[in-house]
Order: structure tokens, then C-alpha cells, then sequence
């Protein structure tokens, strides 16, 4: 099975952001994620209409802002849970060789509950950099997650890690799906 996630996360952009004749705009011009935010589009002109649109039965878009002649998205927190619970209802818990140590990491971090993000922005982001992890790479993905609790003190890493429990559960699915996909491709 292929990563569909970004596509599908891309073609309903498309349909929420339509040029000035409400055409729609070609969900490849679409970056997930940008930076520190969810998506972002070049868009030299500056002439977009944004529509109101929900994907996995939650509204997908709770900002657009201009930064230059790019429109930064940030992304609902009930579009993130609903993200996290599709990808936990659509992969399977990894089996087999386990032996990646980001991934015995992640499923010692992972457990079941509320597919609730612990922290909606940056935890998003991650969430986006697993789910787009065939066009970002696995090192951007880590990297993403590893910055979650970056300058952290111990009682807030705990917090966090307790409250991420589903989070981490996702994010081992995807992994071990990228991985899986991966080799059956070589």
C-alpha cells in the first residue's frame, strides 16, 4: 500500500484553495510539511480564495497566512486527531523484525488511548513528516520527532511521552510501513 496520506491531504487543499476564478490549484504545487508549519504554497501572485473543506470528517484548515509569496497552513487539531486515528484504524501494529532502533524506541513510547495530539503544532509537523515520509526521508521524520522534547526538562519529558502515548503508536506504524514498503521494493 502505498503512502496516501500526503496526496490526499494535498488534493483537499486543492479543493480549499482555488485561484481567482475558484479553479483549483494543482495539489503537486502543495510543500507538507513546510518548516515549522503544516503546509505551505508559493503562490507568486497572491490571488487565492480559500474554501472551507474537511478531510477524515474534521475542517482541515485553521489558518492560512502570507509569509512573502508563500501561503504558510496550519492545520486544525481535530484534522490532526483525525489524521492519527485513520492512521492508527489503517496500519497494523509492527510485527516481525523489529530491530531498527528508532523503532524499538518508538514502540516503547507507544501504547493505546485518545488519538489526541500532546501538542498540537509541533507534534502536527512530526505527525506530517511520518505521514509524507517517502518524499521527506526517514532523517527528517527523527529529526522532527526528536525536536518534540528538545530543551525539555525530565517532569516535562514524562508529561509529554505519558500524554503521546497513541502518538508514538502511530508513529510506529508508519515507520515500520515505510520500512516494510521499502524493502518489498528493492
Amino acid at each position: 500500500m502505498p503512502f496516501f496520506y500526503g496526496d490526499r491531504i494535498r488534493e483537499a487543499l486543492s479543493f480549499a484553495c482555488g485561484d481567482l476564478s475558484c479553479a483549483p490549484v494543482d495539489p503537486k504545487r502543495f510543500r507538507l510539511p513546510a518548516g515549522g508549519s503544516c503546509a505551505a504554497l508559493w503562490m507568486p501572485d497572491g490571488q487565492i480564495r480559500l474554501r472551507p473543506c474537511s478531510l477524515y470528517g474534521a475542517p482541515l484548515v485553521e489558518a492560512a497566512v502570507p509569509d512573502g509569496p508563500v501561503l504558510r497552513f496550519t492545520f486544525t487539531k481535530a484534522f490532526l486527531s483525525a489524521l492519527l486515528g485513520r492512521v492508527l484504524a489503517d496500519l497494523a501494529h509492527p510485527s516481525g523484525d523489529l530491530s531498527d532502533p528508532v523503532l524499538e524506541r518508538y514502540l516503547r513510547l507507544a501504547g493505546e488511548g485518545d488519538p489526541a495530539l500532546p501538542d498540537a503544532s509541533a507534534s502536527g509537523v512530526c505527525l506530517l513528516h511520518f505521514c509524507c515520509i517517502g518524499s521527506a526521508g526517514i532523517p527528517n521524520a527523527v529529526l522532527s520527532e526528536r525536536a518534540l522534547t528538545q530543551g525539555k526538562t525530565p517532569d516535562e519529558k514524562r508529561l509529554f511521552y505519558g500524554s503521546a502515548r497513541p502518538f508514538y503508536e502511530g508513529l510506529s506504524r508508519l515507520l515500520y510501513h515505510h520500512m516494510t514498503e521499502r524493502n518489498r521494493t528493492k
